[in-house]
């Protein structure tokens, strides 16, 4: 049986090894994309679990968003608790020289599924964890950290894209409570006045579509086209609060925050990032016409994301798609 948490209880000694839990737990609101708002190579956008915090026991599903590639090959690793904590690379296309390395293989292909029986694994590592943190708690200690700040383990997601290889690491939050964090909502927001919307059913296929039925929003050469979120009400509805540990190991509780990453195949962004109080943005369409994307990634500064992308015609009357659009 779990113990309940008892935060108040941590100790000054271990209270910068709990800071660093944090950190590597996803739990300070930090962007974790680079800045470059324009897709002019193969790109990982985004890496989604969903859910983006399990409980032990429980399995997850991740995707990887892969822009700017006509054809892709994906290979999933896990690394353990212990892994994930002494990896240095962020999220993203360059991870660093840490990897999960060869004895951890799950599948192939643009998701993959975590079996319930290797989070339960994870989660239950008390010597790694111990490890991590150098020094011998007791498990009520152990217990705390589990249920309040949580812990992390990473899937890893190594992309061969048009014959680019690029890996990206996701780190997946682990905690024992009944009430887990959620995804941010799939992304919805206006381009040239058009509602559009992520995939309700399936906000793992990174596809956006017309809230009035079209499959393609039109805008001509060189417009500039406003791009804003949308939810209602004057905050985001959907974010959450979370726990974490300070200097002296004292419990304290944080909201998330919303973070807006933009990117498009052509044409400038005005932002690459946006969040409140001014989410807008605005896209400066390319002087040629063709055929363009705009993709929008949420994330919470938590570990939450979601991520979707709308196919453009920029005074074209070729057909476009959403993977017809890029370099």
């Amino acid at each position: 049986m779990r113990r309940p948490a008892r935060a108040g209880r941590a100790r000054a000694g271990v209270a910068a090894a709990y800071l660093g839990l944090c950190v590597v737990s996803g739990c300070i609101e930090v962007p974790e994309f680079s800045s470059e708002s324009v897709v002019d190579r193969p790109r990982v956008l985004a890496v989604v679990a969903e859910p983006p915090e399990v409980t032990p026991g429980q399995g997850v599903t991740l995707s990887v968003l892969i822009a700017g590639a006509r054809e892709t090959q994906v290979q999933w690793r896990a690394c353990s608790p212990l892994d994930a904590f002494s990896s240095n690379g962020q999220y993203g296309e360059n991870a660093g020289d840490q990897t999960c390395g060869d004895d951890a293989p799950l599948a192939f292909g643009q998701r993959v599924s975590v079996p319930a029986e290797l989070t339960q694994r994870f989660f239950g590592d008390d010597e790694q964890l111990r490890m991590r943190l150098g020094t011998s708690l007791p498990g009520f200690e152990l217990d705390e950290i589990r249920a309040t700040v949580g812990m992390t383990f990473t899937v890893e997601a190594e992309v061969i894209a048009d014959g680019k290889r690029l890996r990206a690491q996701k780190r997946v939050l682990l905690r024992d409570t009944d009430d887990p964090h959620r995804n941010p909502p799939v992304p919805a927001f206006t381009l040239a006045d058009r509602a559009v919307q992520g995939d309700k059913v399936d906000s793992l296929s990174f596809a956006c579509q017309a809230a009035d039925g079209g499959a393609v929003v039109e805008v001509q050469p060189g417009a500039e086209v406003k791009l804003a979120p949308s939810f209602e009400g004057a905050e985001e509805p959907w974010l959450e609060r979370y726990t974490v540990l300070d200097a002296s190991g004292t419990a304290i509780h944080r909201a998330e925050r919303a973070f807006y990453t933009w990117f498009v195949t052509a044409g400038t962004l005005d932002k690459g990032t946006t969040r409140s109080p001014t989410r807008d943005n605005v896209w400066t369409a390319p002087s040629t016409p063709g055929c363009a994307a705009v993709w929008l990634v949420v994330r919470d500064g938590h570990g939450g994301e979601s991520a979707c992308g709308m196919p453009v015609s920029v005074g074209t009357t070729e057909p476009c798609e959403l993977g017809s659009a890029g370099p």
